[in-house]
């Protein structure tokens, strides 16, 4: 017993930096582990495992996702076994997490040494980006953790020749199911397989290939897959394409915007200096070619999306993100016990500070965002019966809490897809007559003008929450203290014919006292001479005298009474990256589009208070 006890203490001795770092992950990721929600994602997954028998899962879940088989598939049989609860679903991909962070270490040690090990394993294990993937039940923290697997018994035979067959098979299963869990991993084990072509031993050639080989006959069964995949495309439905400072965005994000990670990082690299005067010679082979292999598989998926489909984004480059730890770091030479310990404690120390105060994780993400929102709306039933309900979510997802909330009767859930402004002006106009208040509930995709739309028959704002996508509202007829802020206003303005250009405002943003999330909306009631005529509302952002911007509302937006129409059109500023503009300058005007007569009753410009965590987990969260 003692010697077991002795051995224990030795190993805690000699493993304590590595030790501490496994602990902290396992930490941070269990933390409050069963209040973690489903995400939008994972409950389209969950919602695809309903189906009778393989064949369908496959047709209906897998073809039409665009996603490979693997998860989907994995799902489908762990729900039957254990579940749909949210901890029990997502367990399987913590561990997977943690081991992505043993396998960071184990491969920085082998193809470096023990500090650059330790170096990538505490930033994969205390960085939000790795952090956050792991609570998600979906293709990315199991395809870092399949994409290192393979790293790990690639480089056993290219960098160190291994002969043994067991490293060859277990990289062609582990290039398999890279490919089976995400095209993006197929990409890496692709580029990794090719790059291996250039550096093994002539000895060993036949090896290799054959690894090749039964990697791409285990994907076999995937191929009609993939091919049908293809045709579906990317996301640009809701996915933009990137432009140059994609990069220095993700860097941003690894780093969790922070001035104290980067101070921290900054005095790593410190300490790997000062070590390189008195060390041996580089580990330049590893450093250059994980650096390669990173940037190979970022730059195809940069260009693929600038000149075909947008597929580019923080969740695909996951399963390369050690890859980048490894060339950043992978030319630190080996330090002292005592320097590897002050090294693990500034990357831990400064990365869990930030991740829990800096970027408020524990409270942005831990919000189950379609529950939430049917929780607000029956608080705000409880407290005066009298209220509409309106809730601008995917009433799929939001049923499957059924059995943990009560969806309030009056609820009327509304989509893109069935209403627009007119359906929607003319039914809360309708509400108008019956209630005194209106809930609305909604996620980030809501159209920016349905808020607006609402005000104008319930113009107060009782209560506001929000959440990451997503926002909960309470608008009233009586007044409240929450009001909007006016930014320009006229009345009775007439336009004679020939007139095409009407009254506006034009205006630096940064003298606008903007957040980056807010809103700018505009209202105008127009008067015509006859039904004949047209006009709108353009609002446009400009910088450096190029046009950034360019938004117009329908004509006709609502049904005219009496020769009157009402325009509305809001400016979403969190969907438009304003802020990396020079001076960019917000114009607002009416539109004589006809060119005849009209009077203008009325032309208001307001700036409306946006949600500072709409984005919040993949940007900085607003605070002024």
């Amino acid at each position: 017993m003692k010697l077991f006890l002795s051995k224990i203490q030795h190993s805690i001795k000699e493993n304590g930096p590595f030790l501490f770092i496994l602990l902290l992950a396992v930490l941070l990721r269990f933390w409050n582990f069963n209040q973690a929600p489903f995400t939008h994602d994972e409950l389209s997954a969950l919602l695809r495992t309903n189906f009778p028998n393989f064949q369908e899962l496959i047709a209906k879940g897998v073809a039409i996702d665009g996603h490979p088989a693997f998860v989907q598939v994995f799902l489908y049989y762990w729900t039957k076994v254990v579940g749909d609860a949210e901890w029990i679903v997502k367990l399987p991909f913590v561990v997977s997490g943690l081991g992505a962070v043993v396998l960071c270490y184990k491969i920085g040690k082998r193809w470096f040494n023990e500090t650059v090990g330790l170096v990538v394993a505490a930033l994969v294990a205390t960085s939000e980006y790795t952090v956050m993937y792991s609570l998600i039940a979906r293709p990315y923290t199991t395809g870092l953790f399949f994409s290192l697997l393979l790293l790990y018994y690639w480089g056993e035979i290219v960098f160190f020749q291994a002969k043994a067959w067991k490293y060859y098979f277990g990289a062609a299963i582990a290039a398999a199911l890279c490919a089976y869990n995400h095209h993006f991993g197929m990409l890496t084990a692709a580029l990794v397989g090719a790059c291996g072509l250039f550096l093994i031993p002539k000895s060993l050639l036949l090896r290799y290939l054959t690894f090749c080989a039964v990697a791409l006959l285990l994907y076999l069964p995937h191929l009609s897959i993939l091919l049908g995949q293809l045709k579906i495309g990317g996301v640009e439905g809701w996915l933009g394409k990137p432009d140059h400072t994609f990069f220095q965005s993700y860097s941003n994000y690894i780093l969790h915007f922070s001035w104290l990670t980067k101070v921290a990082l900054l005095l790593v690299v410190g300490f790997g200096i000062v070590q390189l005067k008195s060390n041996s010679k580089l580990s330049a082979k590893p450093t250059l070619i994980a650096g390669l292999l990173f940037f190979a598989v970022f730059f195809t998926g940069y260009f693929y999306s600038i000149y075909g489909t947008a597929v580019l984004q923080y969740s695909v480059l996951i399963v390369v993100f050690p890859l980048l730890l490894f060339f950043a770091f992978g030319w630190i030479k080996n330090c002292s016990k005592k320097v590897n310990w002050l090294l693990v404690l500034l990357i831990t120390t400064s990365f869990s500070y930030t991740l829990i105060k800096d970027r408020l994780f524990y409270t942005v993400f831990y919000v189950p965002t379609f529950k939430q929102l049917v929780v607000d709306a029956t608080k705000a039933t409880q407290t005066n019966p009298k209220t509409a309900v309106l809730l601008f979510t995917d009433e799929a997802k939001t049923n499957f809490y059924s059995n943990e909330i009560t969806i309030p009767k009056q609820t009327v859930f509304i989509t893109i897809e069935r209403w627009d402004e007119s359906r929607l002006a003319t039914y809360v106009e309708a509400l108008s007559k019956q209630h005194d208040q209106l809930y609305f509930g909604a996620t980030a995709s809501v159209p920016p003008t349905f808020y607006p739309i609402i005000q104008q028959f319930f113009p107060f704002t009782k209560a506001t929450h929000n959440y990451f996508a997503a926002s909960s509202v309470v608008f009233t007829k009586n007044k409240h203290d929450e009001k909007d802020e006016v930014l320009y206003a006229v009345k009775n303005v007439s336009m004679k014919a020939g007139e095409e250009w009407g009254p506006g405002l034009k205006r630096e943003l940064a003298t606008m006292n903007v957040s980056k999330n807010d809103f700018i909306d505009m209202y105008a009631t127009i008067q015509f001479a006859d039904n004949n005529q047209v006009a709108g509302l353009v609002s446009t952002l400009v910088a450096a005298d190029s046009l950034h911007y360019y938004n117009a509302s329908m004509p006709q937006q609502f049904e005219s009474k009496d020769s009157i129409i009402t325009l509305i059109l809001s400016l979403k500023l969190a969907d438009i990256a304003w802020n990396k503009l020079n001076k960019p300058f917000f114009n607002g005007y009416i539109w004589n589009s006809s060119k005849g007569p009209l009077k203008i009753n009325q032309l208001t410009i307001i700036k409306r208070k946006g949600n500072p965590y709409i984005y919040s987990l993949f940007e900085p969260i607003v605070t002024d």
